[in-house]
């Protein structure tokens, strides 16, 4: 079976991501920090970015004739 996601039980101790209390303070710090919010202000901006040159590129190739 395959999964979208692992459950924090399922990650291993040897891979070196602790304990799963200790998963679980880590991401409430990241929370805390603010971490979350930059990450998806910066995924908005780039996938905001990449669908204005979508855009403009789409409007390039109608006036040209190729769509």
């Amino acid at each position: 079976m395959l999964y979208n996601d692992v459950p924090w039980q399922l990650l291993l101790l040897g891979l070196g991501f602790g304990s799963a209390q200790s998963r679980w303070h880590r991401l409430g710090r990241w929370q805390q920090d603010g971490v979350f919010d930059r990450l998806r202000r910066i995924l908005l901006t780039e996938l905001n970015a990449a669908s204005a040159v979508t855009g403009k590129v789409r409007r390039v190739a109608r006036r040209a004739g190729w769509k």
